[in-house]
């Protein structure tokens, strides 16, 4: 028996040894390009890499979570996507994967490198919330725990909020406007036709506070900085409200001090809180929704905390009006709440009709009285023009002379759409060569046509999607498209009545100052470690290890509190920009909310109890 057991432990050391080579083999740099002669290990690097490797396997060796099934489907999940990124991010294309019958052997070696290596960070994370007391610790500790967790946690965590975004409050003065924000004040001026392009209600809040400033307080600046102080304001009762709740969900202290630091200290949403743009109204409305809700839950509505509910109701409508996409978001939400929590149901009813009263006013009766058209239909189907551009590039000379003249009539430019007008990762410019309002019988026609072409190449429809989206699935972009933030106001420092038709800009003098707070802003996004916060892709890894972690956790019922952060993960993946930071922004402020529902174990919830 001894001897058996001895030849057991022999053959798991070499077990062990041959996946620590799949590990080292997938870090190293051209692992997918070994048939080429791509492959590029002879750095010493790969010594200390390894002793690393070698002793986080050593540590977990014996974690009981490596049994966990839903273990093994995020890490495939996860290793699937990292190599599928690889071949995207590279090549354009999946060639790292299916380019040849030997190329796709290599790929799955690399695939269960990148196995072996998530399963085993994931398990030394639960080795060190294991054996780590302070991972686990939700009792204060120390005057400073003690004044802004337990004593003073609306009004510290308040003040430290508009302390941080001070410096980007003088030095930006009176806000960045993002692009789509500056096309929303033109709106509103009359200077471009009016649409619902952008959400109206959005485009007036914008519009009217920069006719505020200019009628009554004499400034366009101002005006913009009406808009923008109070939506800093918001965002920081927001932030404060969270930590309150945080405190009453005995959230553990890690998570406090996280969510204090990354939506306060870190320059992110200071900053995006300072600028005007139509995501800054949905995140912060998301993030009412969601806090005010995990208060009703936790604490419950009784003995005069009824306006909760009104926080609650405030935040839907906030969503369903500054974003388009925010009505599906509230109907999904508000259906996955009533299954959690049925004693809300009146509560949930409420604001659904009321939801859809607002929009009907809104898109019936106030639209057409003040001309304002319907934008256009493109917008909202980015991923099929997407194939149909990529279709065209790869496939133009099997395209039909019916196809081509259906095509044709739907797009101005359609010879050249594969070329020209094709970005892989962004949709604006195919979008862009959609007519602005299309029958329904030029639908009907495209529609088909797109199905029969899908039909003859289903793996170009496929590669067109998978190179719009990678990016929400794939942390090593080395060239992130966008910024993540807004530094300035279509690209200029100031703006002049005679060319813009208003008078804006940052103070002068200031100039060094917003370049020493852009420069901090780079570097702590692009700091080791710390740059996956401001990754979508980590963002998209993080909400599929939620899941898993509350299935294996027999908490499978919880999920439901983050699907309003799933959905709007869903329409990011749907979205014109592969990886655009500032569509998971909304995503990204949920992040110390959601990873408090994990944490929260200890107790039963009013909501809980109330089911029982």
């Amino acid at each position: 028996m001894k001897q058996l057991l001895k030849e057991n432990s022999k053959w798991k050391n070499v077990g062990w040894f041959f996946r620590i080579l799949f590990m080292i083999f997938a870090l190293t740099p051209g692992c997918l390009t070994t048939l080429s002669d791509g492959l590029d290990g002879l750095h010493v690097e790969m010594v200390f890499l390894t002793m690393g490797v070698g002793a986080v396997c050593w540590i977990t060796k014996d974690e009981a979570l490596r049994k966990n099934r839903w273990l093994h489907v995020l890490c495939a999940f996860f290793a699937v996507t990292t190599v599928m990124g690889t071949s995207y991010h590279e090549q354009g294309s999946w060639n790292y994967v299916f380019g040849s019958f030997a190329q796709f052997l290599l790929a799955l070696v690399v695939m269960a490198g990148y196995y072996n290596l998530y399963e085993g960070l994931i398990a030394l994370g639960a080795y060190v919330s294991e054996h780590w007391e302070g991972v686990r610790r939700r009792e204060i500790k120390g005057k400073i725990e003690n004044f802004i967790f337990e004593a003073h946690p609306f009004w510290s965590t308040f003040a430290i909020a508009m302390l941080c975004a001070l410096p980007y409050m003088i030095s930006f003065f009176p806000g960045p406007i993002q692009a789509d924000a500056f096309e929303q004040v033109w709106k509103y001026m009359g200077i471009i036709e009016n649409s619902n392009k952008h959400p109206v209600v959005s485009t007036a809040i914008m519009g009217r506070c920069l006719a505020f400033g200019r009628v009554v307080l004499g400034s366009d600046n101002l005006g913009i900085f009406t808009y923008t102080l109070i939506q800093s304001l918001l965002q920081a009762v927001g932030i404060s409200y969270l930590v309150c709740v945080m405190k009453k969900m005995k959230a553990p202290v890690w998570i406090r001090w996280f969510g204090l630091l990354f939506l306060t200290v870190f320059p992110l949403f200071p900053m995006w809180g300072f600028t005007m743009v139509k995501d800054a109204q949905y995140y912060i409305s998301l993030l009412y929704f969601g806090v005010s809700f995990a208060d009703i839950l936790v604490d419950g509505t009784e003995k005069k905390k009824w306006w909760k509910q009104i926080v609650f109701l405030c935040a839907s409508y906030g969503m369903i009006l500054c974003r388009k996409e925010g009505r599906y978001l509230l109907v999904g939400a508000l259906i996955c709440l009533f299954f959690y929590h049925k004693k809300q149901w009146k509560l949930y009813l409420f604001t659904a009709v009321t939801g859809f009263m607002i929009l009907f006013y809104i898109e019936q009766i106030y639209m057409p009285a003040h001309d304002i058209e319907e934008g256009r239909l493109a917008e909202g189907l980015s991923a099929p023009i997407q194939q149909t551009a990529r279709y065209q590039r790869d496939h133009g000379a099997e395209v039909t002379e019916e196809e081509r003249a259906i095509l044709s009539e739907l797009f101005d430019d359609y010879d050249q759409m594969g070329t020209a007008h094709y970005s892989p990762e962004i949709s604006d410019a195919a979008k862009d060569q959609m007519i602005s309002h299309p029958t329904k019988e030029q639908l009907k026609n495209y529609f088909k046509v797109w199905f029969a072409q899908f039909c003859k190449h289903p793996d170009t429809y496929f590669q067109a999607f998978f190179n719009q989206t990678y990016g929400y699935f794939y942390t090593d972009r080395k060239d992130r498209l966008g910024t993540p933030i807004i530094e300035t106001t279509v690209g200029r420092e100031q703006l002049s009545m005679e060319e813009f038709y208003m008078e804006i800009g940052f103070p002068p003098q200031l100039k060094g100052m917003r370049e020493f707070l852009i420069g901090m802003i780079h570097f702590v996004t692009q700091f080791p470690l710390i740059s996956l916060l401001y990754n979508a892709g980590f963002h998209g890894y993080l909400l599929m290890g939620y899941v898993v972690y509350l299935l294996g956790s027999k908490k499978g019922k919880r999920i439901l509190l983050i699907v309003p952060t799933l959905l709007v993960f869903a329409v990011c993946i749907l979205s014109p920009v592969n990886g655009e930071l500032r569509y998971m922004l909304p995503v990204m402020i949920m992040l110390p909310l959601n990873l408090t529902w994990c944490a929260y174990q200890e107790r039963e919830s009013v909501a809980e109890k109330e089911e029982k």
